[in-house]
């Protein structure tokens, strides 16, 4: 089956001598699996490699087989003519590894999700677009929640503590993993900080790592096989 569809490049691995698997969330497919056939070739005059980067946004023309694993793109071109033709090393580590996040993710949530679709697109476009990124990965992972089934209930957030079990503020300590004091403060910030407004958030490096690492170990208590990312050490060291 031969269809138009708007695609999310996630990651790629490489295949034989000359070819790549792509991983890509498909706007009407969800998260599919396309083999570039000899597309690393210095011959190869279909398909071009630099389409194939993290967090590129592509209309494609695929081949859909119901009954197979490894799909295949005709063709396709860059939405945003402009992505990533100078990303700087901050915004290369975030692409990394949000896109190992979302990776992550789409194992457990591959179905079509317009809603996801949608956020994933927008966001990658701002990230592309805003001069200031240094607090778009986390504002980016809990926004994500929306669109995977567990938000945090947000009200009321005077409580003195975020249960990251439940997903819930609350008065009394929770007896499993929780937050409080200055990173629960400013995790409260994020949700009422739209992300053309990050860069108000002046976080300590430490109070940023001891987000970031609550942020995904709230997002393991809520995928049953979600792991730690392998990149999250060189975003680390980039944000320190």
């Amino acid at each position: 089956m031969q269809l138009k569809t708007r695609i999310i490049v996630i990651g790629t691995i490489k295949y034989g001598d000359t070819s790549l698997i792509a991983r890509c969330y498909s706007e009407t497919l969800g998260f599919q699996s396309y083999l570039l056939k000899g597309i690393l070739s210095a011959k190869k005059t279909g398909l071009k490699k630099g389409l194939f980067q993290p967090f590129s946004e592509l209309a494609a023309v695929v081949y859909h087989h119901p009954q197979r694993e490894l799909h295949h793109i005709r063709e396709a071109q860059l939405i945003a003519s402009s992505h990533f033709q100078q990303p700087d090393v901050v915004q290369q580590t975030i692409t990394l590894f949000l896109a190992e996040v979302v990776q992550e993710v789409l194992q457990e949530e591959a179905e079509p999700n317009p809603g996801l679709y949608a956020f994933l697109a927008s966001a990658i476009q701002f990230l592309e677009h805003s001069a200031y990124k240094a607090n778009f990965h986390l504002k980016f992972l809990i926004e994500m929640t929306k669109f995977i089934g567990f938000y945090p209930s947000v009200d009321p957030t005077e409580k003195a503590y975020f249960d990251l079990e439940s997903g819930n503020f609350q008065d009394q300590k929770p007896t499993g993993p929780y937050l409080e004091g200055v990173t629960l403060f400013y995790f409260k910030r994020l949700f009422g900080t739209n992300f053309d407004k990050l860069h108000t958030l002046q976080l300590d490096k430490d109070v940023k790592k001891e987000l970031l690492n609550a942020i995904l170990n709230y997002y393991s208590l809520h995928l049953q096989h979600f792991g730690k990312p392998k990149s999250l050490q060189i975003l680390q060291t980039v944000f320190a």
